[in-house]
């Protein structure tokens, strides 16, 4: 049977992952391959919460609190995923002036000795390992996801187009959307940051999938630019 993983525990379900171009990595695999972790939770917190009223932006302070107690398990989930790794601190918080900004620190893995990947390839090269050879989770590749199908406000499954061919994937429990952003997007980009000539950054295959099937199934937007 294949597994999920949540925090720090395989639990039993049978999962399979639709990714929409032909290989993995999406935004990962070009990013640094950081994770902010604190090490402190109380200060971090804190800290967080003034980089909120620094840029003042609107807050939730539930979500916020559950957010740094999550990223506080981050380190032993770095470290299960694949055998023999090891991680480091390469940095701290990105606004240092702001009081407790040393309750932040930035993990990532290290590079073994005659190796050249570097960042997200790292990252994302322990997630393949963790799904494809640890879990055996399967996953299909050029599985563009086109629509949730719902009734009466339930989520049953999805429409995805596989290898140009539409087909229905039904879920017998839920439908997970790990889609990314929408840089890509010509009409979404200068729609939500309100401007034109943006330069893109992050993976050409993020091109709002997600975000409209999700609005199709009833779901708001939140700081979408």
């Amino acid at each position: 049977m294949k597994k999920k993983y949540i925090d720090g525990i395989d639990l039993s379900a049978d999962v399979v992952i639709f990714e929409k171009c032909p290989q993995g990595g999406g935004n990962t695999a070009v990013s640094s391959g950081g994770m902010m972790i604190p090490n402190n939770r109380e200060r971090a917190i804190e800290y967080l919460r003034k980089t909120y009223d620094f840029a003042n932006s609107e807050k939730d302070d539930e979500l916020l609190t559950a957010f740094v107690d999550e990223a506080m398990k981050s380190k032993d989930f770095l470290l299960s995923l694949a055998p023999d790794q090891k991680v480091y601190i390469y940095g701290h918080a990105g606004f240092q002036s702001i009081p407790e900004s040393d309750a932040i620190d930035k993990w990532r893995f290290r590079t073994p000795k005659g190796q050249k990947t570097r960042g997200g390839d790292m990252l994302f090269n322990n997630y393949r390992y963790a799904v494809e050879t640890v879990r055996k989770i399967p996953v299909v590749y050029n599985a563009r996801g086109l629509e949730l199908i719902t009734r009466n406000d339930e989520v049953l499954g999805a429409w995805i187009e596989i290898d140009g061919k539409k087909e229905a994937v039904k879920a017998k429990k839920a439908v997970v959307l790990a889609t990314g952003g929408y840089e890509f997007d010509d009409k979404m980009l200068p729609n939500h940051t309100m401007g034109q000539k943006f330069h893109r950054l992050g993976h050409p295959g993020n091109t709002g999938d997600g975000v409209r099937m999700a609005q199709a199934a009833g779901a708001d937007l939140w700081h979408m630019n």
